[in-house]
């Protein structure tokens, strides 16, 4: 074997050298190849086989060196040739293109791992194993004594003795190519001129520039009458011969690629679910309990159940440690009423930010520091929660997260046909919750009409679609289901020279990417629905709409709690009428009978003492109620005028007293006074 033999060759104490020189990073940065499709790099693992044949001979116990190599199998890959060991990596030459011999001793670099100034041009040439049976030229290993047939190639890496230097120009060079554009936009445009100054497409810049290169021809072919999809259809007509490319995306399946040859695909398209987007649009009720969303029902109602606990402890060190017991009702009927206040206040406390207590014993005090803590850390988490709830309304959202979501409840989902079994084996579950379509807008129109409830597309399809406009309803959401390679079905005998030239001029792909990239037709309606960082009235409506209700409540409450106490002292007052006769007769007959009645006036009884006269049958003359028994004194039978003014003097208090209060059921009545109550009192 050519690299076998000129790699490094020596001494054991020279493997470091290699072994840091092939460290250098330059090496897999340059060379990434695996080889063409028809003739790709494998791994021989000539390690193993090595060290098979190791247990069926006894070169390896020569001497102590001999051991030592023995002992490195496994680490390296020890050959012996014309008498001296080489040794090399355990990947040497195994499934990639790389120039494996360049940092190589003795004859490509010293034993350093450095590249000398003058070496044999195979030295940087790439090359790697290929199978047996590999079509394009290759070489026999010179492993082959101890691994048995091992062959290496430099043709299906792309090195100067393939047949790049001529033999891919000639195949095409001559031929009229036979192809058919598919109308696939921004990667093909069928419709557009040849001379048209934007250009036909990605996949049609590549291959004008792979024509222009190898001077062969594209001849335009349509296709015939068909049954599917005109992916489909191309690839049955490359198949059968009628055809030699198509110019398009061509996802390759395991089912495609037994019918026919693709070129190198240097594309991945990734499969995501596309859902319509969620309404977020509140109803009342959900604006009115927007606020409370930061935290779950269970999580409110425990809550308040620890308000409740701080209350009800700072009540019960506050006032029922203090007093002891026993109760009476009385005290019953009071802490009751505390209660409930501390209650009101732990509440308050939690809603304003702060403790509302004052405690007065220090247990209480004690407690409501904790309660401080609690109400901190409470408004904290509500705080950042709020804030992360209010950025997601402001972020466009799907109706669902992901495809598992969608089947969790009992939703189908739409796809391509072609895809139907790398769909399955990414979501097993999926197999009768699948709605399969012959294109894109097909999958489209029945996500419309409701027939699933989400798509499962290539990336590449969803971006032209959703930056159509015509669909600015929905979008892509969630992580790649499964991915698949993009590539073009081609003739066979054509196959390894499109692999190679497609992967010299995959520039045009990168360039063409941003030459060809489409307007965003749903920008402009994004950009007018998307919410600015600001809050606005619409923000706060539940809070607005919460401070309403509950300034109706407080009305309510306190209109019912005054008509009920209005509608009891009625019910009262008609209570005593019906049992017990007149209340303003039975008040003016308690009055007289305590001593005294009320007169035309206090001024009346101080200034004109006249006016006034004691007996058994005496009253004040000049009154027009009737006669009211008075009270008098058994030691006189009447009462001097200056005895008079001084028992109207003493009685002035009473009278008003008197007067106010039966003013408060609307009637007046007099007071009359006797010097007799002052001789009695």
């Amino acid at each position: 074997m050519m690299p076998l033999m000129r790699a490094m060759k020596g001494s054991l104490i020279s493997w470091p050298g290699w072994l840091f020189a092939w460290a250098l990073p330059a090496v897999a940065e340059e060379f990434n190849s695996t080889g063409f499709v028809s003739c790709p790099c494998v791994d021989p693992d000539i390690a193993a086989q090595i060290e098979r044949v190791r247990n069926y001979t006894s070169m390896w116990s020569c001497d102590a060196v001999l051991d030592e190599v023995a002992n490195a199998i496994g680490k390296y890959l020890p050959a012996y040739v014309n008498g001296e060991f080489y040794y090399y990596p355990l990947d040497y030459g195994s499934s990639w293109c790389r120039p494996w011999d360049q940092y190589l001793h003795p004859e490509c670099a010293d034993s350093d791992g450095h590249p000398l100034p003058t070496t044999p041009a195979w030295c940087t040439l790439s090359w790697c194993y290929v199978d047996a049976n590999c079509g394009l030229p290759k070489i026999a290993s010179e492993f082959a004594p101890f691994t048995g047939n091992m062959f290496y190639s430099y043709s299906t890496c792309e090195s100067p003795d393939s047949t790049r230097g001529g033999g891919f120009m000639k195949i095409l060079g001559s031929n009229r190519i036979r192809v058919h554009p598919l109308s696939e936009p921004p990667w093909v445009y069928p419709d557009r001129a040849a001379d048209d100054p934007i250009g036909r497409g990605v996949i049609w810049d590549l291959y004008t520039a792979i024509w222009k290169e190898t001077g062969a021809s594209e001849v335009r072919s349509d296709l015939a009458p068909h049954e599917g999809t005109r992916w489909d259809a191309c690839v049955n007509e490359v198949a059968r011969g009628t055809l030699d490319l198509c110019y398009g995306t061509f996802w390759e399946t395991p089912e495609r690629r037994e019918l026919v040859s693709f070129v190198s695909p240097l594309m991945v398209d990734s499969f995501y679910l596309v859902v319509k987007k969620a309404d977020k649009r509140l109803g009342f009720l959900g604006k009115i309990l927007k606020p409370f969303s930061p935290f779950t029902l269970a999580m409110w109602a425990s809550l308040f159940g620890v308000v409740s606990v701080f209350g009800f402890a700072i009540f019960w060190l506050d006032e029922i440690s203090e007093r002891g017991c026993p109760y009476t009702w009385d005290a019953l009927r009071d802490d009751w009423r505390a209660c409930l206040q501390s209650q009101y206040l732990g509440c308050l406390g939690l809603i304003s930010g702060g403790p509302a207590h004052e405690p007065r014993t220090l247990g209480a005090k004690i407690v409501q520091l904790v309660f401080g803590v609690v109400i901190v850390l409470v408004i904290a988490g509500y705080t950042a929660n709020l804030a992360s709830i209010l950025v997601e309304e402001r972020a466009a959202q799907g109706t669902f997260e992901s495809v598992d979501k969608l089947l969790d409840h009992g939703h189908k989902v739409c796809l391509w046909s072609v895809v139907h079994k790398s769909f399955l084996e990414s979501i097993p579950r999926g197999v009768n919750s699948v709605v399969l379509t012959s294109s894109t807008e097909e999958a489209f129109e029945k996500l419309d009409a409701g027939e699933c409830k989400g798509i499962v597309n290539g990336e590449g399809e969803n971006d032209r679609v959703l930056r159509s406009g015509e669909h600015c309803d929905k979008m892509q959401v969630g992580q790649a289901v499964f991915s698949l390679m993009l590539t073009q079905p081609v003739n066979h005998k054509y196959a390894d020279a499109l692999s190679w030239l497609t992967l010299r001029f995959r520039s045009i792909l990168l360039e063409g990417k941003a030459k060809y990239q489409t307007i965003d037709s749903c920008a402009s309606q994004r950009a007018a629905t998307t919410r600015s960082d600001q809050l606005g009235v619409t923000d706060f409506v539940g809070v607005f709409g919460i401070a309403g209700i509950g300034i109706v409540l407080a009305i309510f409450v306190q209109t019912c709690r005054t008509t009920g106490e209005h509608v009891a002292e009625t019910a009262s007052e008609s209570f005593r009428l019906s049992i017990g006769g007149d209340p303003e007769r039975e008040q003016h007959e308690e009055n007289t009978s305590s001593g005294g009645g009320l007169g035309h006036s206090d001024q009346d009884l101080v200034t004109d003492p006249a006016n006034v006269s004691c007996g058994h049958d005496g009253g004040p003359q000049d009154s027009q109620e009737p006669d009211i028994e008075a009270p008098i004194s058994s030691s006189s039978d009447s009462c001097s005028n200056e005895e008079v003014t001084q028992g109207a003097q003493q009685d002035l208090a009473v009278s008003r007293m008197l007067i106010i209060e039966d003013e408060e059921v609307g009637v007046v009545r007099p007071a009359a006074s006797c010097c007799c109550l002052t001789h009695a009192a």
